[in-house]
């Protein structure tokens, strides 16, 4: 298509929401930014087909889980294999099987009760309560997953009683991570040659 005067350029962004989205050809979508848009490296891009990207940090809201100078083997287990890749074909993510404890630990200091994979019941105000997910990319890009998008069966308004949800954030990849579209939920995310472009935005 950009060969042929179709579009400008050969790239492409993605934009998501848990009712739907967009999708946009030869450019990202700047008028629907609600930030500016920062740009990371795809580390290797020449030598395999994965939009992957370099972690430098997680937290969990003002909690640091690792990083560079804390935990490096944690690290490097981000880079291992593919890499962690932005994926929008896997709903869910999937972080490394290393940083399992950290991230265990970090949880139950945070909100006082367990990590649990599978599905339990929650009131309101315990979900309202839950930290939002930081993960610090190269350049200081940072992708944040709240509650709303990784907890599977949420409302966007308050409930009365409990409600069964899930956690859809794993912690047993055994190569790599991989940052699905619960992960994208909310930006505009513009690849780019040998960079990703990311801007919180109005995806509707």
């Amino acid at each position: 298509m950009a060969s042929q005067g179709v579009i400008k350029r050969p790239s492409f962004s993605l934009c998501f929401r848990p009712d739907g989205g967009w999708l946009a050809l030869g450019g990202a979508q700047p008028s629907r930014h609600l930030e500016p848009m920062q740009y990371t490296t795809i580390p290797d891009a020449s030598n395999h087909a994965w939009h992957s990207v370099l972690v430098r940090e997680v937290w969990l809201d003002d909690l640091l889980v690792a990083d560079e100078a804390t935990k490096p083997s944690i690290m490097a287990a981000f880079r291992r294999g593919k890499g962690t890749i932005l994926d929008s074909g896997t709903t869910d993510t999937f972080l490394p099987a290393q940083l399992g404890k950290s991230m265990t630990d970090a949880w139950e200091q945070k909100t006082g009760l367990a990590w649990v994979r599978r599905t339990r019941e929650y009131t309101y105000e315990v979900f309202v309560s839950l930290p939002s997910i930081h993960i610090v990319l190269d350049g200081n890009v940072t992708m944040t997953l709240d509650p709303l998008h990784y907890m599977e069966g949420t409302l966007a308004d308050a409930w009365s009683g409990k409600r069964r949800l899930t956690n859809r954030v794993y912690t047993d990849e055994r190569v790599g991570a991989v940052l699905g579209l619960n992960a994208m939920m909310g930006y505009d995310i513009y690849y780019e040659g040998s960079r990703i472009g990311i801007a919180k935005a109005d995806c509707g």
